[in-house]
C-alpha cells in the first residue's frame, strides 16, 4: 500500500474517533411561557327589593250581589287600596252584613234566595231601574231636587248602590246633597238604609286593620276615659311603633270584641294612654299592599237570577 494512502486512511480514522467523542447535543423544544390563570372576580349580585309577603293569602273571598258603599277617605284608598266603605253587602251565598248610622256595631243575617229576591223586587218598584247614573253634582241632576236651594259644595263624598245581577246597575249620589234627594232615589235608600231582615246578630269579623298611636289624640275630648287594654297580644306599645298592624282570625275578633265593648278610642296599657283606630275589613274586600292582592278569590258564582 502506497505511504501516502495509508497516511491519508490514518488521519481519516483518527477523525472519527475524535468526533464519536464529543457528547451529543439535544436540541431542546422550547417551554413555552406559563399561561397566566384568571382569578375570577367577585361580581356583587345585585339587590332585589322584598316581596310583600301575602298576610291573608288563603282568605275565602266572597262574591258580591248587592252593596251599598261610601267612598274611603284618601289616605285609606291610596294607602290599601280600598276605595269604599261598606255600609250593606249581601253576598252571593246569602250572608248579609250591615252597618247602622250611628251604631257602631255592624250586624249580619244569612238571607235565603227568597229573602234576596224580595229585597230586588222591592227595589224596582221603589222605581230603582227607572234611575240614570250620573255623579254630576250640578243643579240640573235630576238625582236632586232643590227647590231653588242649590248651593255648590266642592268637599264631600259619593255613596253607591249596587245590585250585581245579569245587568249590573250602580247608583251614585252626593252625601252633602243628600236631603236634596228625589223620588225615587230618596225612597230607595230610605228603604236600603233601614232593612231589616229580622233576627240580625253581632258580626264578627276575622280581618282588621289596626292604626295605634301613643298619647291621647287632640281632637279627644279630655272627659273621655281611657280603658284598660286587657289582651295580652297584640301589645299597644309595640303596635304603635309601626304605621298599622293587619290582625286576622282569632286575634281579630278578640280586638274587635273589646273595641266594641267600650267603644271609645282611648285604652291604657301599662299606664300608658294609646289612640287606637280600625278598619274593619269585609269577606269581599282585596287589601293591596306594595301592589300585591293578598286575598285569593273563590270559585266564580254566577248572580240570582230572580226571574228564570
Amino acid at each position: 500500500m502506497p505511504r501516502r494512502f495509508r497516511v491519508t486512511l490514518l488521519i481519516l480514522m483518527w477523525i472519527l474517533v475524535g468526533c464519536s467523542s464529543f457528547p451529543i447535543l439535544e436540541t431542546s423544544t422550547p417551554t413555552p411561557p406559563p399561561t397566566a390563570t384568571q382569578t375570577p372576580r367577585h361580581t356583587k349580585t345585585p339587590t332585589l327589593p322584598p316581596t310583600p309577603t301575602p298576610v291573608f293569602a288563603t282568605y275565602p273571598w266572597k262574591h258580591v250581589w248587592i252593596k251599598y258603599t261610601v267612598e274611603s277617605p284618601a289616605e285609606v284608598a291610596s294607602q290599601f287600596g280600598l276605595k269604599e266603605e261598606p255600609l250593606l253587602v249581601i253576598y252571593t251565598d246569602g250572608v248579609m252584613i250591615a252597618a247602622r248610622t250611628g251604631d257602631p256595631k255592624v250586624r249580619t243575617q244569612v238571607l235565603n234566595t227568597k229573602e234576596v229576591c224580595s229585597f230586588i223586587a222591592r227595589l224596582d218598584t221603589l222605581g230603582f231601574y227607572t234611575l240614570q247614573d250620573s255623579r254630576s253634582t250640578e243643579e240640573t241632576n235630576p238625582l236632586y231636587d232643590f227647590n231653588s236651594k242649590y248651593q255648590p259644595i266642592e268637599d264631600g263624598r259619593f255613596a253607591t248602590l249596587t245590585v250585581n245581577l245579569t245587568n249590573p246597575k250602580s247608583i251614585s249620589f252626593f252625601e252633602p246633597y243628600r236631603k236634596f234627594l228625589a223620588r225615587p232615589m230618596r225612597k230607595v235608600m230610605e228603604f236600603v238604609e233601614t232593612y231589616n231582615p229580622g233576627k240580625l246578630k253581632p258580626y264578627q269579623p276575622d280581618r282588621l286593620i289596626l292604626f295605634v298611636t301613643p298619647g291621647r289624640d287632640l281632637a279627644t275630648d279630655s272627659k273621655v276615659k281611657a280603658r284598660a287594654w286587657t289582651l295580652e297580644t297584640p301589645s299597644l306599645m309595640e303596635m304603635a311603633k309601626v304605621p298599622h298592624t293587619f290582625l286576622e282570625g282569632q286575634q281579630a275578633a278578640a280586638v274587635y270584641e273589646l273595641l266594641m265593648k267600650y267603644q271609645t278610642s282611648i285604652y291604657l296599657e301599662k299606664e300608658s294612654e294609646y289612640t287606637v283606630s280600625f278598619r274593619l275589613l269585609y269577606p269581599h274586600e282585596i287589601v293591596n299592599v306594595g301592589s300585591v292582592p293578598i286575598t285569593t278569590p273563590t270559585e266564580e258564582r254566577f248572580p240570582v237570577n230572580c226571574n228564570p
